[in-house]
């Protein structure tokens, strides 16, 4: 069995083979149909106002929030879940405002962009594998065309 993965943070484990394919923007997002209902935050200070979607137990976000004097905490969010598919299906199904990759973003028309000068960090992307893949030349052949899809899709 193969063991390809794409990951979003610095790989640590021993016996990997990891591959940066570059950073990802983060952007601040909410469903057309929500923020018709809702409104439209004009800054970070109206955040707390909106129905936020964040993580369960990760605390990344809350310490980015801290970091610009704003004092949230896991409560802050209404709805929470560390399954960041099931965040990203929540954020286009109208369920609040949410944090998302601004390419992948793109790619949805329901979604709106807020806050655009809102300064957010960059994800790093990687491609992380078993060292034991590289003898394998399918596999090898495959981790490639990943690396090199992944690569278009960051730099368009």
């Amino acid at each position: 069995d193969a063991d390809i993965a794409i990951r979003m943070f610095d790989p640590t484990q021993g016996a990997l083979i990891a591959r940066r394919l570059g950073e990802t923007p983060l952007g601040l997002y909410g469903a057309r149909d929500y923020l018709a209902r809702r409104g439209r935050p004009q800054s970070v200070r109206d955040l707390p106002d909106f129905d936020l979607i964040g993580f369960d137990r990760d605390d990344a976000i809350i310490r980015n929030f801290q970091a610009r004097g704003l004092a949230v905490d896991r409560h802050s969010f209404g709805v929470r879940t560390d399954d960041q598919v099931l965040g990203w299906r929540l954020l286009r199904a109208g369920a609040g405002l949410g944090f998302a990759q601004v390419k992948l973003a793109e790619t949805a028309p329901e979604l709106e962009r807020l806050l655009p000068d809102l300064p957010l960090p960059s994800l790093p992307v990687w491609l992380v594998m078993h060292e034991e893949v590289r003898a394998n030349a399918r596999i090898r052949r495959v981790a490639d065309a990943l690396s090199d899809g992944l690569r278009a899709f960051l730099t368009r």
